[in-house]
């Protein structure tokens, strides 16, 4: 019996080796054109917002969403200098409240602008539409933190 259960997993192993090895990662540069697609397409209905500028510069990352605040104000928010060289996934993760989100945490401030008002902040929540689309965004984001930590391409 521990011969067929250890047989078992060695088939398991190496067959998901092989197939883990049949497509190579994407690159940073496709991983940052997917954020860019996945952010722009993934709009939250209940905070009704959308994006009208998401653009990923290499490892970092810039973009403007409208929406409305849960209390019914409005508002037209932009994030500058999202450096995915220092996201800490441990503090990062996506989940659901009133609406599925991804909440990023950064060591290295961001660039926060609502209206004349410029804040630095540490924390980032992007609202998506559903909750699979959260968890495909958020691995994105770590993905994308993880090729720019191995300083496979230092920032601009």
């Amino acid at each position: 019996m521990l011969r067929k259960i250890f047989l078992v997993v060695l088939m398991v192993q190496l067959f998901g080796s092989s197939v883990a090895f049949a497509q190579p990662a994407p690159t940073l540069e496709e991983t940052a054109r997917y954020l860019e697609r996945a952010m722009a397409g993934g709009t939250s209905e209940p905070r009704k917002e959308s994006y009208r500028y998401v653009r990923a510069d290499g490892c970092t990352l810039t973009y403007n969403v409208l929406g409305t605040y849960p209390s019914g104000g409005l508002y037209d928010i932009t994030y500058r200098d999202l450096d995915f060289s220092s996201l800490d996934p441990a503090e990062s993760r996506f989940g659901h409240d009133y609406t599925s989100f991804v909440m990023l945490y950064f060591d290295k401030p961001v660039r926060y602008q609502q209206g004349g008002e410029e804040l630095k902040i540490r924390t980032v929540v992007v609202n998506v539409s559903d909750d699979e689309r959260a968890g495909q965004l958020f691995e994105a984001f770590l993905r994308l933190a993880r090729l720019c930590s191995a300083g496979k391409n230092p920032l601009p």
